[in-house]
Formats: C-alpha cells, sequence, structure tokens
C-alpha cells in the first residue's frame, strides 16, 4: 500500500535520482519526463518523479518479464553459445580473416603509421 492510499507523507525523487537507480544520465530521465514516459511534476524549474512513479515502473518491467518468460516455449531455451555456431568471428571479412591490422595484431606484429614529412618527431609531442 502506497502513501498516497495510506494518507502519510509522499516520497519524491529528483532527476538525478532517478537516474542513478535505472543507471541511466539525468537527460535520459528528463527527455522521458518530456515525452511523458515518465510521470513527473514540476515545481518552478526543477522535476520531480513520485516514488510511487518509479516502484510502478518497476512493478510493470517484472510483470512484463514474468509474461514473457511464461509465454516462451521450451525449445528456445538454448545456450549462447549455440546461438552463434555458424556466424564469424566479430571483425572478421568474409573469407573469415580480419582486416589486415587485426591480422597483425594476431601475429603480435607491430602496427606503425608511416609519417611523411621532414625531420622526427618528438614521441608524445605537439605536432
Amino acid at each position: 500500500m502506497s502513501n498516497v492510499q495510506t494518507g502519510g507523507p509522499m516520497r519524491f525523487y529528483s532527476a538525478g535520482e532517478v537516474a542513478g537507480m535505472f543507471g541511466v544520465s539525468r537527460m535520459t530521465i528528463y527527455r522521458a519526463i518530456n515525452d511523458g514516459t515518465i510521470p513527473a511534476i514540476q515545481v518552478r524549474d526543477r522535476w520531480v518523479v513520485p516514488a510511487v512513479a518509479v516502484e510502478g515502473m518497476v512493478q510493470a518491467a517484472i510483470a512484463r518479464a514474468e509474461a514473457l518468460v511464461a509465454t516462451r516455449p521450451p525449445e528456445d531455451d538454448v545456450g549462447l553459445l549455440d546461438r552463434y555456431v555458424d556466424r564469424p568471428r566479430p571483425g572478421a571479412n568474409q573469407t573469415g580473416a580480419g582486416s589486415p591490422v587485426t591480422q597483425q595484431g594476431a601475429r603480435g606484429d607491430v602496427y606503425r603509421m608511416a609519417y611523411s614529412g621532414s625531420g622526427a618527431r618528438a614521441a608524445g609531442g605537439a605536432r
């Protein structure tokens, strides 16, 4: 039962606090507030999100996940490696080899950029 129903004091979170809870930036929270995804109250130039709204979003996400698990057929339960058996490795071209730079790195060769121009450059120096 929430504080709204019991008549107790309501709890609000700042956009920064909500961003920290969800692991996103404050700008992402402000965008979600502006497009109506996250309900919020504006007090002058500050937005606050009711705690019941955050709790509701979390409960809705849990319910969606439970519904997906319940409807998934058992034969869809394959391991991660089984899904990528016939695919080339990431970064590989059509022949299965990587770019020349990738191949050099695999062989242990050091790739160096050839500089054109006069004079030697100091390592880490300005151009």
